[in-house]
Protein backbone atom coordinates (compact mmCIF):
# COMPACT_ATOMS: atom_id res chain seq x y z
CA UNK A 1 0.00 0.00 0.00
CA UNK A 2 1.30 3.48 -0.92
CA UNK A 3 1.11 4.92 2.58
CA UNK A 4 3.72 6.87 4.56
CA UNK A 5 3.80 8.57 7.95
CA UNK A 6 6.42 11.22 8.78
CA UNK A 7 6.44 12.89 12.17
CA UNK A 8 8.82 14.46 14.69
CA UNK A 9 10.16 17.74 16.05
CA UNK A 10 12.84 18.18 13.39
CA UNK A 11 10.62 19.96 10.85
CA UNK A 12 13.62 20.92 8.70
CA UNK A 13 14.69 17.31 8.02
CA UNK A 14 11.06 16.17 7.80
CA UNK A 15 10.23 18.66 5.03
CA UNK A 16 13.38 17.67 3.11
CA UNK A 17 12.35 14.01 3.26
CA UNK A 18 8.80 14.92 2.25
CA UNK A 19 10.06 16.82 -0.80
CA UNK A 20 12.38 13.95 -1.75
CA UNK A 21 9.45 11.53 -1.68
CA UNK A 22 7.30 13.85 -3.78
CA UNK A 23 10.06 14.29 -6.38
CA UNK A 24 10.55 10.52 -6.54
CA UNK A 25 6.87 9.83 -7.24
CA UNK A 26 5.57 12.75 -9.32
CA UNK A 27 6.56 13.66 -12.85
CA UNK A 28 7.80 17.29 -12.55
CA UNK A 29 5.73 18.53 -15.50
CA UNK A 30 2.52 17.32 -13.81
CA UNK A 31 3.42 18.39 -10.26
CA UNK A 32 0.83 21.18 -10.05
CA UNK A 33 -1.92 18.69 -10.92
CA UNK A 34 -0.71 15.59 -9.08
CA UNK A 35 0.36 17.10 -5.75
CA UNK A 36 -2.45 17.80 -3.27
CA UNK A 37 -1.73 19.43 0.11
CA UNK A 38 -4.43 19.13 2.78
CA UNK A 39 -4.47 21.37 5.86
CA UNK A 40 -7.05 21.09 8.65
CA UNK A 41 -8.30 17.94 6.96
CA UNK A 42 -11.19 15.80 8.18
CA UNK A 43 -11.50 12.02 7.77
CA UNK A 44 -14.12 12.62 5.07
CA UNK A 45 -12.02 15.13 3.10
CA UNK A 46 -8.98 12.84 3.17
CA UNK A 47 -10.94 9.84 1.92
CA UNK A 48 -12.70 11.88 -0.77
CA UNK A 49 -9.45 13.42 -2.03
CA UNK A 50 -7.62 10.08 -2.18
CA UNK A 51 -10.46 8.42 -4.09
CA UNK A 52 -10.93 11.30 -6.55
CA UNK A 53 -8.94 10.49 -9.72
CA UNK A 54 -6.52 13.05 -11.10
CA UNK A 55 -7.09 14.61 -14.51
CA UNK A 56 -3.35 14.43 -15.22
CA UNK A 57 -1.39 11.29 -16.15
CA UNK A 58 1.08 9.62 -13.81
CA UNK A 59 1.26 9.04 -10.06
CA UNK A 60 -0.05 11.55 -7.53
CA UNK A 61 0.72 12.35 -3.90
CA UNK A 62 -1.78 13.51 -1.28
CA UNK A 63 -0.02 15.15 1.69
CA UNK A 64 -2.00 15.53 4.91
CA UNK A 65 -0.27 18.11 7.10
CA UNK A 66 -0.50 18.14 10.92
CA UNK A 67 -3.52 15.85 11.12
CA UNK A 68 -4.91 16.13 14.70
CA UNK A 69 -6.27 12.57 14.70
CA UNK A 70 -2.70 11.28 15.06
CA UNK A 71 -1.95 13.11 18.29
CA UNK A 72 -5.32 12.84 20.04
CA UNK A 73 -8.68 11.17 19.75
CA UNK A 74 -11.03 13.52 17.96
CA UNK A 75 -13.50 13.03 15.15
CA UNK A 76 -14.98 9.74 14.05
CA UNK A 77 -12.19 8.15 12.00
CA UNK A 78 -14.53 5.61 10.36
CA UNK A 79 -14.30 7.09 6.81
CA UNK A 80 -10.50 7.10 6.99
CA UNK A 81 -10.26 3.62 8.51
CA UNK A 82 -12.61 2.35 5.80
CA UNK A 83 -10.29 3.84 3.15
CA UNK A 84 -7.28 2.07 4.63
CA UNK A 85 -9.13 -1.26 4.79
CA UNK A 86 -10.36 -0.84 1.20
CA UNK A 87 -6.92 0.14 -0.05
CA UNK A 88 -5.45 3.27 -1.59
CA UNK A 89 -5.63 3.47 -5.41
CA UNK A 90 -2.44 2.26 -7.12
CA UNK A 91 -1.71 5.66 -8.71
CA UNK A 92 -2.00 7.55 -5.39
CA UNK A 93 0.47 7.84 -2.50
CA UNK A 94 -0.94 9.08 0.82
CA UNK A 95 1.53 10.86 3.11
CA UNK A 96 0.70 11.99 6.64
CA UNK A 97 3.28 14.60 7.57
CA UNK A 98 4.03 17.06 10.30
CA UNK A 99 2.85 16.33 13.84
CA UNK A 100 5.69 16.71 16.36
CA UNK A 101 4.25 13.86 18.42
CA UNK A 102 1.76 11.10 17.79
CA UNK A 103 -0.35 9.10 20.19
CA UNK A 104 0.47 5.49 19.38
CA UNK A 105 -2.62 4.34 21.25
CA UNK A 106 -5.06 5.71 18.68
CA UNK A 107 -6.50 3.26 16.17
CA UNK A 108 -5.35 5.44 13.26
CA UNK A 109 -1.73 5.61 14.42
CA UNK A 110 -1.66 1.85 14.94
CA UNK A 111 -3.12 1.26 11.48
CA UNK A 112 -0.68 3.60 9.75
CA UNK A 113 2.30 2.01 11.44
CA UNK A 114 1.06 -1.47 10.56
CA UNK A 115 0.08 -0.80 6.94
CA UNK A 116 2.57 1.81 5.78
CA UNK A 117 6.10 3.07 6.08
CA UNK A 118 6.80 5.40 8.98
CA UNK A 119 9.73 7.49 10.11
CA UNK A 120 10.31 9.71 13.11
CA UNK A 121 12.45 12.85 12.74
CA UNK A 122 13.95 13.51 16.15
CA UNK A 123 15.89 16.73 16.46
CA UNK A 124 19.48 15.78 17.24
CA UNK A 125 20.93 19.07 16.01
CA UNK A 126 19.90 22.34 14.43
CA UNK A 127 20.98 22.80 10.81
CA UNK A 128 23.70 25.41 10.67
CA UNK A 129 23.25 28.85 9.16
CA UNK A 130 24.83 27.93 5.82
CA UNK A 131 22.62 24.83 5.43
CA UNK A 132 19.46 26.86 6.01
CA UNK A 133 20.54 29.55 3.52
CA UNK A 134 21.40 26.85 0.96
CA UNK A 135 17.93 25.35 1.40
CA UNK A 136 16.32 28.79 0.90
CA UNK A 137 18.19 29.20 -2.39
CA UNK A 138 17.08 25.74 -3.52
CA UNK A 139 13.44 26.35 -2.55
CA UNK A 140 13.29 29.69 -4.38
CA UNK A 141 14.79 28.09 -7.50
CA UNK A 142 12.22 25.25 -7.40
CA UNK A 143 9.49 27.87 -7.39
CA UNK A 144 10.92 29.52 -10.50
CA UNK A 145 12.52 32.46 -8.74
CA UNK A 146 16.00 33.83 -8.10
CA UNK A 147 17.48 35.00 -4.81
CA UNK A 148 20.68 36.83 -3.99
CA UNK A 149 22.87 35.00 -1.48
CA UNK A 150 22.60 37.87 1.00
CA UNK A 151 18.81 37.76 0.68
CA UNK A 152 18.79 34.00 1.30
CA UNK A 153 20.91 34.50 4.41
CA UNK A 154 18.60 37.27 5.64
CA UNK A 155 15.64 34.88 5.36
CA UNK A 156 17.63 32.16 7.14
CA UNK A 157 18.50 34.54 9.97
CA UNK A 158 14.86 35.60 10.36
CA UNK A 159 13.18 32.18 10.37
CA UNK A 160 15.90 29.85 11.67
CA UNK A 161 15.31 26.13 11.22
CA UNK A 162 11.52 26.33 10.98
CA UNK A 163 11.14 25.18 7.39
CA UNK A 164 7.38 25.55 7.47
CA UNK A 165 7.65 29.26 8.29
CA UNK A 166 10.48 29.65 5.77
CA UNK A 167 8.31 28.18 3.01
CA UNK A 168 5.49 30.62 3.81
CA UNK A 169 7.89 33.58 3.82
CA UNK A 170 9.40 32.54 0.49
CA UNK A 171 5.94 32.26 -1.06
CA UNK A 172 5.06 35.72 0.28
CA UNK A 173 8.26 37.32 -1.03
CA UNK A 174 7.97 35.70 -4.47
CA UNK A 175 4.45 37.10 -4.76
CA UNK A 176 6.07 40.55 -4.68
CA UNK A 177 9.06 39.83 -6.90
CA UNK A 178 10.45 36.85 -8.81
CA UNK A 179 14.00 38.01 -8.05
CA UNK A 180 14.66 38.53 -4.34
CA UNK A 181 17.28 41.03 -3.22
CA UNK A 182 18.45 41.88 0.28
CA UNK A 183 16.72 45.26 0.17
CA UNK A 184 13.39 43.63 -0.75
CA UNK A 185 13.65 41.06 2.06
CA UNK A 186 14.49 43.78 4.57
CA UNK A 187 11.72 46.05 3.30
CA UNK A 188 8.99 43.39 3.34
CA UNK A 189 10.26 41.70 6.49
CA UNK A 190 10.18 38.03 7.50
CA UNK A 191 8.20 36.42 10.25
CA UNK A 192 9.25 33.52 12.45
CA UNK A 193 11.02 33.03 15.71
CA UNK A 194 14.51 32.50 14.35
CA UNK A 195 15.17 29.56 16.69
CA UNK A 196 18.61 29.70 18.32
CA UNK A 197 19.66 32.65 16.15
CA UNK A 198 17.07 34.83 17.88
CA UNK A 199 18.16 33.52 21.28
CA UNK A 200 21.78 34.39 20.48
CA UNK A 201 20.68 37.83 19.32
CA UNK A 202 18.91 38.51 22.62
CA UNK A 203 22.06 37.48 24.50
CA UNK A 204 24.19 39.68 22.23
CA UNK A 205 21.90 42.62 23.06
CA UNK A 206 22.14 41.70 26.76
CA UNK A 207 18.38 41.29 26.99
CA UNK A 208 17.91 38.47 29.55
CA UNK A 209 14.11 38.69 29.70
CA UNK A 210 13.68 38.10 25.96
CA UNK A 211 16.43 35.45 25.96
CA UNK A 212 14.70 33.46 28.70
CA UNK A 213 11.35 33.59 26.86
CA UNK A 214 12.99 32.34 23.65
CA UNK A 215 14.86 29.61 25.54
CA UNK A 216 11.70 28.28 27.18
CA UNK A 217 9.99 28.21 23.80
CA UNK A 218 12.87 26.22 22.31
CA UNK A 219 12.87 23.76 25.23
CA UNK A 220 9.31 22.77 24.35
CA UNK A 221 10.56 21.01 21.21
CA UNK A 222 14.35 20.60 21.55
CA UNK A 223 16.80 19.05 23.98
CA UNK A 224 18.96 21.35 26.08
CA UNK A 225 22.23 19.93 24.76
CA UNK A 226 21.10 20.56 21.18
CA UNK A 227 20.25 24.20 21.96
CA UNK A 228 23.53 24.66 23.82
CA UNK A 229 25.57 23.19 20.96
CA UNK A 230 24.09 25.64 18.44
CA UNK A 231 24.46 28.55 20.85
CA UNK A 232 28.07 27.59 21.49
CA UNK A 233 28.77 27.47 17.74
CA UNK A 234 27.31 30.97 17.33
CA UNK A 235 29.40 32.42 20.17
CA UNK A 236 32.57 30.78 18.81
CA UNK A 237 31.77 32.33 15.42
CA UNK A 238 31.55 35.74 17.11
CA UNK A 239 34.97 35.17 18.66
CA UNK A 240 36.54 34.10 15.35
CA UNK A 241 35.09 37.13 13.58
CA UNK A 242 36.33 39.38 16.38
CA UNK A 243 39.87 37.98 16.16
CA UNK A 244 39.95 38.15 12.36
CA UNK A 245 38.65 41.72 12.39
CA UNK A 246 41.79 42.79 14.24
CA UNK A 247 43.83 42.09 11.10
CA UNK A 248 41.23 42.12 8.31
CA UNK A 249 38.92 45.10 7.96
CA UNK A 250 37.05 43.89 4.88
CA UNK A 251 33.96 41.78 5.83
CA UNK A 252 34.17 39.77 2.61
CA UNK A 253 37.81 38.87 3.34
CA UNK A 254 36.75 37.65 6.78
CA UNK A 255 33.92 35.62 5.20
CA UNK A 256 36.39 33.99 2.81
CA UNK A 257 38.67 33.09 5.72
CA UNK A 258 35.70 31.37 7.39
CA UNK A 259 34.64 29.57 4.19
CA UNK A 260 31.36 31.47 3.85
CA UNK A 261 29.65 32.23 0.53
CA UNK A 262 28.88 35.88 1.34
CA UNK A 263 29.70 38.48 3.98
CA UNK A 264 26.09 38.94 5.16
CA UNK A 265 26.49 36.98 8.40
CA UNK A 266 29.94 38.46 9.02
CA UNK A 267 28.48 41.97 8.88
CA UNK A 268 25.86 40.93 11.44
CA UNK A 269 28.55 39.34 13.64
CA UNK A 270 30.70 42.46 13.42
CA UNK A 271 27.81 44.45 14.88
CA UNK A 272 27.85 42.07 17.86
CA UNK A 273 31.62 42.23 18.13
CA UNK A 274 31.52 46.01 18.54
CA UNK A 275 29.54 45.49 21.74
CA UNK A 276 31.70 42.67 23.10
CA UNK A 277 35.38 42.66 23.94
CA UNK A 278 37.63 39.74 22.98
CA UNK A 279 38.09 38.72 26.63
CA UNK A 280 34.31 38.72 27.12
CA UNK A 281 33.79 36.42 24.13
CA UNK A 282 36.52 34.07 25.37
CA UNK A 283 34.83 34.02 28.77
CA UNK A 284 31.49 33.30 27.02
CA UNK A 285 33.00 30.25 25.32
CA UNK A 286 34.23 28.97 28.70
CA UNK A 287 30.78 29.49 30.23
CA UNK A 288 29.20 27.42 27.46
CA UNK A 289 31.67 24.60 28.15
CA UNK A 290 30.83 24.75 31.87
CA UNK A 291 27.11 24.54 31.07
CA UNK A 292 27.78 21.57 28.80
CA UNK A 293 29.46 19.72 31.67
CA UNK A 294 26.63 20.65 34.05
CA UNK A 295 24.04 19.19 31.68
CA UNK A 296 26.01 15.97 31.22
CA UNK A 297 27.34 15.39 34.73
CA UNK A 298 24.77 16.79 37.17
CA UNK A 299 21.08 16.24 37.89
CA UNK A 300 20.23 19.93 37.44
CA UNK A 301 17.36 20.59 35.03
CA UNK A 302 18.05 21.79 31.50
CA UNK A 303 16.01 24.93 32.06
CA UNK A 304 17.92 25.83 35.24
CA UNK A 305 21.36 25.28 33.67
CA UNK A 306 20.58 27.21 30.50
CA UNK A 307 18.80 30.12 32.20
CA UNK A 308 21.74 30.42 34.59
CA UNK A 309 24.06 30.47 31.57
CA UNK A 310 22.02 33.26 29.97
CA UNK A 311 22.27 35.41 33.11
CA UNK A 312 26.04 34.87 33.27
CA UNK A 313 26.48 35.71 29.58
CA UNK A 314 24.51 38.96 29.63
CA UNK A 315 26.42 40.05 32.75
CA UNK A 316 29.86 39.71 31.14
Amino acid sequence: MSLTLYWGEDSFSLRKAEEALIEKIIDPQWRSFNLVLLYEATPESIAQTVLTPSFAPGSRVVVVRDYPGLSSKGEDEAPLMALLERGIPDETHLLFSGPSKIDGRTALAKALKEMGKFREFSRTKFPNFEEIADWVESEVTKRGGRVEREAAEAIALAVGADQGVATQEIEKLLTYSNTLTLSEVEALGCGGGGDVFMLAGAIANRDPARAVVLLRRLLLSSKGLVILAMLGTTIRNWLMVKLLSNTQKNPFAIAQSLGLKSDFRVKKDLEVCRRWKTDQLKAAVRLVLEADLALKQTSQSEQFVLEKLIIKLVCL
